[in-house]
């Protein structure tokens, strides 16, 4: 059996997604629940958490690492120490990590990883002009050259994405469109 940790936005209340990272993160966590030969538990930070926690939702065993409501700058640094440390100590065979800060923890941690790109960090970073958001996302384009370094696969949630990251990674990539439920094209 695969144990694999889901290193990924997972939202806190399951019958309300805060967004779409979360939204794919809850229903890659149930196609993956669904496979027998797959151990798989989900990774999470949250600052819906009121401390770190443990819960099993649907048989499903997610792990939440809180962090403070209040989005400053050193959160970043501390929750790749944190997500490190935690991946560490659950030893999987295998990380599937869906955003850049989980992608750094799950490589320092030394754990095979594969890195779901869901954004293009390097042309998000050219919309903000803000200096804290300018500052924020600094930290984002270093941890993403940091990953695209040092990852072997990357699944690009559109050929988009490869076309933005090829020339910037040795990885493989593997284009697996977003999935989204139907309920979504209901009008």
């Amino acid at each position: 059996m695969i144990r694999l940790v889901l290193a990924q936005q997972y939202p806190f209340e399951t019958d309300t997604f805060p967004g779409g990272v979360h939204t794919a993160g809850y229903y890659l966590a149930r196609g993956m629940q669904a496979r027998d030969e797959i151990d798989v538990r989900v990774l999470t930070v949250s600052g819906q958490a009121p401390q770190d926690m443990d819960r099993v939702d649907n048989d499903l065993r997610v792990h939440f690492l809180s962090e403070p409501n209040v989005r400053i700058l050193p959160n970043m640094s501390r929750n790749i120490r944190r997500l490190t440390t935690q991946l560490q100590e659950m030893k999987p065979d295998i990380v599937n990590a869906n955003l850049v800060v989980y992608a750094v923890a799950a490589l320092r941690a030394g754990l095979p990883t594969v890195f779901t790109v869901h954004g293009v960090i390097h042309k998000e970073a050219q919309v903000w002009t803000r200096p804290i958001d300018r500052l924020r996302y600094m930290m984002y384009l270093r941890y993403d050259r940091e990953v695209m370094a040092r990852v072997k696969h990357l699944i690009a949630t559109s050929p988009y994405v490869v076309k933005e990251y090829q020339g910037r990674t040795e990885a493989k990539f593997h284009v697996i469109d977003n999935c989204i439920d139907e309920r979504f094209f209901g009008v």
